[in-house]
């Protein structure tokens, strides 16, 4: 489904950065745009490593019900949308190019399938062609309708730099991933973290930083799992295995309504079966 949408549509982070676009024109479903977002971009030309990582916490997100927005570019954008639906959720792709300009045949498919999960969006006419200036200008859209941007893989001169200074004036979250020392891939996300932006090794960190994302992580869990179905120990394994990083003892209290004794007996239940394993720290994952 076409739609336009004018200033006064928008929603109200984007309405109000710096240079808000008049306009966007766009396919799919205009009101995935009012839910939350968190920005995932990076290289087009990545590695295995920045891939996996792009899939794994786009597919995170996703399922937490966070709407992942990138720019449907080859390399850690892709992926990143390729995340997000595989986990189930809705994904924004925007376009440094008008609708009807034939950008990246490559990903043709991939567009689609957003169309239908989400939505494709600019801020050009139709007809209006991708150019070397109309990239960085479309980065503002995507920091600018997320709580935070996520950088995965980014060299010196990056356009994924450009999003993060974007968001960084706009008043956004800024985030990277660490990679080898000596990948030219590492160069950039290195240096935002050397600036302050936060190192990211599990989705926690993002959720960390941004208190609606948070809410929106709960009220999506409360949806998936109904804590009164199943048994105990399903419930614990459950939440083990959706998570993408070692679980506290108190985060299954919160997640699955137990009391802590009854978790602690559990743990250990599960330990001894080998479907648990304790970590130092009093972290937990599945066996």
């Amino acid at each position: 489904m076409a739609f336009v949408l004018s200033q006064q549509d928008f929603p109200e982070n984007l309405r109000h950065i710096a240079q808000s676009p008049q306009a966007l024109y766009g396919e799919g479903d205009p009101n995935v745009l009012h839910k939350e977002m968190v920005a995932i971009v990076g290289a087009r030309r990545c590695t295995p490593y920045g891939t996996k990582i792009a899939f794994e916490l786009a597919k995170q997100l996703a399922e937490m019900g966070v709407v992942v927005i990138s720019g449907l570019a080859l390399g850690i954008d892709t992926s990143a949308h390729q995340g997000a639906l595989a986990g189930g959720g809705d994904t924004v792709a925007v376009l440094g190019c008008g609708l009807k300009h034939n950008y990246l045949a490559k990903n043709r498919s991939l567009r689609e399938e957003i169309t239908k999960r989400g939505a494709v969006i600019t801020e050009y006419e139709d007809h209006v062609e991708a150019s070397t200036w109309s990239f960085p200008r479309r980065n503002r859209i995507i920091s600018g309708l997320s709580r935070g941007v996520l950088v995965i893989e980014a060299g010196l001169k990056s356009g994924s730099l450009i999003t993060a200074k974007w968001a960084l004036e706009q008043g956004r979250e800024v985030f990277a991933v660490p990679g080898p020392m000596q990948s030219p891939m590492s160069q950039g996300t290195h240096q935002l973290i050397q600036q302050g932006a936060k190192l990211v090794t599990s989705v926690d960190d993002i959720l960390e930083e941004i208190p609606q994302l948070r809410g929106k992580v709960a009220e999506c869990k409360k949806m998936k799992y109904n804590p009164g179905s199943g048994s105990d120990q399903e419930k614990i394994l459950y939440f083990l295995a959706n998570s993408v990083s070692p679980v506290s003892i108190d985060r299954l209290v919160e997640a699955s309504e137990l009391p802590t004794d009854r978790i602690n007996g559990l743990l250990v239940e599960l330990e001894l079966d080998g479907k648990v394993k304790g970590l130092p720290g009093g972290l937990f994952m599945r066996g």
